[in-house]
């Protein structure tokens, strides 16, 4: 059904918890996020230290959170590694890619 997209999904932010608790979970204090590719993005309640500054497009991160990405392509950079993903019967639901600390 997610091959054929016979329904819609990235509606009420299913998997976006799981992503979010794997950055706040491993990335350092202060780190740069990415949430840009999180809509709406207020589904993404990463920890304080994490929101200033918070990278306004991917390649300005080193961590980036993608929400429903086969709906929603994010513009991950090629040097992002994917390190997370929530899926759910083979559909991802939400992705996690960490970046070096950008300079």
């Amino acid at each position: 059904m997610s091959r054929d997209r016979a329904f819609e999904t990235a509606w009420w932010g299913e998997g976006v918890d799981r992503a979010v608790a794997y950055v706040n979970q491993h990335a350092a204090r202060g780190a740069r996020v990415a949430r840009s590719c999180v809509a709406p993005a207020h589904v993404g309640w990463f920890r304080g230290d994490l929101w200033t500054p918070m990278a306004q497009a991917p390649h300005e991160a080193e961590w980036i959170v993608a929400y429903a990405p086969r709906s929603y392509p994010c513009p991950v950079p090629a040097d992002a590694q994917l390190v997370f993903a929530v899926t759910h019967r083979g559909l991802v639901l939400a992705e996690v890619y960490r970046r070096a600390a950008p300079r």
